[in-house]
Order: C-alpha cells, then sequence, then structure tokens
C-alpha cells in the first residue's frame, strides 16, 4: 500500500458502472470454466508398449511437458482472475490507485485485474527508462 493510499483511502464517489456487473459476471463464469477444466485435467499415463519405443517415449515427454505449460497458464488465468473478483468486492475497483481516475472499461475488460492507468502506467515507465540512462 502507497503513502498516498494510507492517508488519503479510496472512497468511491462515483457510482458503480453497470459494465462492472457484467463483467463479474464474465469473469465467475471464467473462473467456473478454469476450475472444471482443472479438475478434469489428466496427461495420458504411458503403457508398458509406449515405453518400449524411443520415439512414442519421446512423444509422451513432449506432451506431458505441454500439458504442463497450458497448465501453469491456466493456473495463471484464474489467479487473475480471482484478483480481479477480489479487487471487485471493493469500493475502489476501476479507479487507478496513483491518480484516482477512473480505468477506462475497455482496459477492465482485457486486464480486470488493473489497478492502473495507461497514463500511470506510461509515466512509471518513462521513470524507469530515465533511470536505466
Amino acid at each position: 500500500m502507497s503513502l498516498v493510499q494510507e492517508r488519503y483511502p479510496i472512497f468511491r464517489s462515483r457510482p458503480r458502472r453497470p459494465e462492472v456487473s457484467s463483467l463479474r459476471r464474465e469473469l465467475l463464469s471464467a473462473r467456473s470454466e478454469l476450475l472444471f477444466q482443472a479438475s478434469n485435467w489428466a496427461s495420458p499415463q504411458p503403457t508398458h508398449k509406449q515405453l518400449e519405443d524411443v520415439l512414442e517415449l519421446a512423444c509422451l515427454s513432449q506432451q506431458c511437458d505441454l500439458d504442463e505449460l497450458i497448465a501453469q497458464q491456466a493456473s495463471a488465468k484464474l489467479r487473475h482472475v480471482e484478483r480481479a473478483l477480489d479487487h471487485m468486492l471493493d469500493a475502489s475497483y476501476g479507479i487507478c490507485r496513483e491518480c484516482r481516475d477512473d480505468i477506462p472499461f475497455s482496459r477492465l475488460r482485457l486486464q480486470p485485474q488493473a489497478v492502473l492507468c495507461l497514463g500511470c502506467i506510461e509515466g512509471r515507465l518513462e521513470h524507469l527508462s530515465a533511470d536505466a540512462l
């Protein structure tokens, strides 16, 4: 939590946008789908015959690696969805943590867990690039 947030907590002076309710429903649906996929995810189990063939073993190993990568990506997406749903319970959802302006709904639709507007992100990037020089 930043010093500004500690001194000046966010209170929503504007009513919540109706789009947030729609986005929440979409995220709840996405969370259910991701949880369902995770519960039904099973890597292929090798049979004795497959283990005898070197090519089959290589393909199985590659498939297991790919399955692991897909599972990691799904897990990351689930964490993002969960984070966004948690933020939606807070009255500050959709308000930039730095400048207190509304985060455009188009950004929230693409990145529901966003806590900064693009202007503040660009400002941080400019600051970082200036420090790197």
